[in-house]
């Protein structure tokens, strides 16, 4: 199986049929090595989990709500994918390096499908709030700005010197 270059915002789905034993000690880094026969996969990419542990859900149901494949995607597939046991492997573009890279598949591992991820839509219309309008800020130049920072600067520096003098003042009293 071969994963173009560039490919972005993809989930392969894989059945793995090998023992619970061997899986369950598998290596977190080890898993695009041992059962894609790739390295150099971003381990964080990769989920491989038992079926059964998506009691009530389903992967067709993790898919759509834990991966954000729309509905329609896997409408086609989603009665296959629910009756599939033992363990899964998914698999996001992410996992690949952008040169992408070509798999080879260990046995008893083979690749269901691979479904798009729905993209975020960066559109909208203009903002109406008064706040987002030009010059609703201040309106205070920057000159101004200084010179009422040095007003504070100095009012606070002679507070500090007239409680220092206090100070010095009342310890050569006592």
């Amino acid at each position: 199986m071969v994963i173009p270059r560039g490919e972005r915002g993809m989930v392969h789905v894989f059945h793995v049929d090998r023992p619970d034993a061997e899986l369950s000690n598998l290596e977190e880094g080890r898993i695009g090595g041992a059962l894609l026969g790739v390295n150099g996969i971003v381990a964080d990419q990769l989920e491989l989990f038992p079926v059964r542990n998506l009691e009530g859900l389903g992967l067709s149901g993790y898919l759509t709500e834990g991966h954000g494949i729309a509905d329609s995607e896997i409408a086609a597939d989603a009665s296959q994918l629910d009756l599939l046991e033992g363990y899964v492997l998914l698999v996001r573009s992410a996992a690949i390096s952008p040169s992408g890279g070509t798999l080879s598949l260990a046995s008893g591992v083979s690749h269901i499908a691979t479904y798009p991820e729905e993209r975020t839509d960066w559109s909208a219309g203009p903002i109406e709030a008064t706040s987002a309008k030009p010059h609703t800020g201040s309106t205070r130049s920057p000159r101004e700005a200084r010179a009422e920072a040095r007003r504070m600067g100095g009012t606070v520096f002679t507070i500090f010197m007239v409680l220092i003098g206090l100070v010095l003042l009342a310890v050569l009293l006592i």
